[in-house]
């Protein structure tokens, strides 16, 4: 059994490989060296012989040349893609896909087949949703090739949410929103002025009451008066300009005081001076309260007088001859549009303390004595001396003074206390 080709034996090689049984085998088969007429040759040992004719045709797949596409293409630019099969057995047929899929019909996308060979897909104006992968698909009875390219629109950011100047009270939170859409996506970036000269402004990178969200948001817990100032948000996609807008954050101080209470001490006739002091936003507003109401002085004993301050507002109340009764808590009530804060004054008005009463001796002997009185008022300050003397009828001192020092914190509030004289 033997194989021929254009007359001639084949002999094996490393392509080609004829059996025993008569079968051919071709490796790496290529049409120029492999497309034609064989004849299989068999023969007995009588030198009888039969022939056999066969007709190998070899199809070639498709070829197509590399698929061209501008670089940094922007939104509206013209642009085609064009598929040309360079090697091939025809019939061969030609046709486009977007992302794997048919493309899609009036996106501005325009398919025209030039010959039996090549195929141009155009784009009136590029937009956005052109992005994606085209592929050029061809096909005939050997096979079928694709090639595949990217179509990346570039898209200068625009904003989506622009931000505006803002207003907040202190301590509250704040979130400004800053939004850009753009392809590729813009990466948001807040910065804050800073009083550097040298770097006007710095970035914000995220602290314990400052972040920025993905979304471009920045977002302010527990404002701060210092957060107050110029801020500016930058979009920023790496094609066009950088958009930025400049916003001013303003900071709204509430009515408050520095401390919630305060004792204020005078003497029995004289002129006390209550002095209130508030920070805040203007305009301002002090209240007074006595006795949880409202205070309306009758400017001959109570008097008040206000004065604006860069800061704020201060109010004095001004109560002359004082006297026991006097001694009160009075409250001072500060108010702005952003909020309220009260101050409470504790006077005391202290006096000479009232003498003891009650006096009772209740045991003597020649060298001895026990005496006992009933605590006095002490004039709001502590008695921390008791005075003892001792007259005979005619009221002449025989003993004394005898200074009896308090020393029992608890002495004030016992009913009596017994003083034994030696």
């Amino acid at each position: 059994m033997k194989m021929l080709r254009i007359g001639r034996p084949l002999i094996d090689t490393h392509r080609q490989t004829v059996f025993s049984n008569g079968t051919l085998l071709i490796r790496d088969i290529r049409k120029v060296d492999d497309e034609g007429g064989y004849v299989c040759v068999a023969s007995n040992p009588d030198g009888d012989t039969a022939r056999r004719k066969m007709n190998v045709q070899v199809m070639e797949a498709p070829e197509i040349d590399p698929i061209l596409v501008k670089s940094n293409l922007q939104r509206g630019m013209r642009i085609h893609l064009t598929c040309i099969i360079s090697k091939g057995d025809f019939p061969v047929s030609i046709r486009w896909l977007k992302d794997g899929k048919a493309i899609p019909h009036g996106q501005g996308i325009t398919e025209k087949t030039i010959d039996d060979y090549s195929s141009t897909l155009s784009f009136n104006g590029l937009a956005v949703n052109h992005s994606g992968n085209y592929t050029c698909q061809a096909s005939n009875a050997a096979a079928i090739t694709n090639y595949t390219v990217p179509i990346i629109v570039n898209v200068p950011p625009s904003w989506q949410t622009e931000p505006n100047d803002t207003e907040v009270v202190l301590g509250s939170s704040l979130m400004v929103d800053c939004a850009a859409d753009g392809s590729p996506m813009p990466r948001i970036q807040w910065k804050k002025e800073s009083p550097i000269p040298v770097s006007p402004f710095q970035d914000i990178h995220r602290t314990e009451n400052f972040k920025v969200l993905e979304n471009g948001s920045l977002w302010i817990q527990d404002v701060l008066l210092e957060d107050k100032g110029y801020y500016v948000c930058e979009a920023n996609s790496g094609i066009g300009v950088t958009l930025n807008k400049g916003i001013y954050i303003t900071v709204h101080v509430p009515a408050r005081f520095s401390t919630a209470f305060h004792n204020v001490t005078a003497r029995k006739g004289s002129t006390a001076i209550l002095d209130c002091v508030a920070d805040g936003d203007k305009p301002l507003e002090i209240k007074w309260h006595h006795a949880n109401r409202l205070l309306k002085p009758d400017h001959v004993k109570m008097d008040v007088k206000e004065e604006k301050l860069d800061f704020g507002l201060r109010s004095k109340l001004t109560i002359k001859h004082v006297h026991r009764d006097d001694s009160a808590l009075f409250g001072c009530l500060a108010s702005n549009k952003y909020g309220s804060d009260r101050m409470e004054f504790h006077l005391i008005v202290q006096e000479n303390p009232e003498p003891p009463f009650n006096v009772r001796l209740i045991n003597f002997s020649s060298r001895t004595a026990n005496i006992s009185w009933e605590m006095p008022y002490d004039g709001n300050s502590p008695i921390h001396t008791f005075i003892i003397q001792i007259k005979n009828v005619s009221g002449k001192v025989v003993m004394g003074p005898v200074l009896t020092k308090v020393i029992r914190s608890d002495m004030a509030n016992n009913p009596a206390d017994i003083i034994k004289i030696i």
